[in-house]
C-alpha cells in the first residue's frame, strides 16, 4: 500500500479529511514509513518494530478511514464495484491487518524476551 501513495498520489491526498493541511507531503511521509516497516516485517530481529509501526500508522489513518467511507473518498478512475468494496472492505482490513500486526508485535517481545 505505501507504493500508492506515489503511484497514485493524487487519489491517497483525496482520501484525507479537508482538515489536514500539508496534505502532499503528509501522503509522501506516510508512504515511506509504510514501505519502512514493510521491510522492518521481513528480518526477524526487527520484525515486532515492524508490526509495532503497523499498528502505529493504522491507528493514525483512522481519520482518512472515515473520510473514506463517510465520503466515497475512493478512487474515481475504479469501476462502481471496486469502488464499493474498497469502501466494505477498507475498516474491515484495517482491524483485520492491526490484529494481525498485534499478534506478530507480542510474538516478537516475546522472543526478543527470551533471547
Amino acid at each position: 500500500m505505501g507504493a500508492l501513495h506515489f503511484t497514485m498520489h493524487d487519489e491517497t491526498v483525496r482520501q484525507m479529511p479537508s482538515y489536514f493541511p500539508w496534505k502532499d507531503p503528509i501522503v509522501v511521509i506516510t508512504g515511506v514509513l509504510e514501505l519502512v516497516v514493510a521491510v522492518m516485517l521481513l528480518p526477524r530481529s526487527v520484525r515486532h518494530w515492524g508490526a509495532f509501526g503497523t499498528m502505529f500508522l493504522l491507528v493514525i489513518y483512522t481519520p482518512a478511514v472515515v473520510h473514506i467511507v463517510q465520503h466515497d473518498a475512493t478512487p474515481l478512475s475504479w469501476p462502481a464495484w471496486q469502488r464499493s468494496g474498497f469502501r466494505w472492505g477498507v475498516v474491515p482490513a484495517n482491524i483485520g491487518l492491526f490484529v494481525w500486526a498485534a499478534q506478530y508485535w507480542r510474538i516478537g517481545t516475546l522472543a526478543a524476551g527470551r533471547r
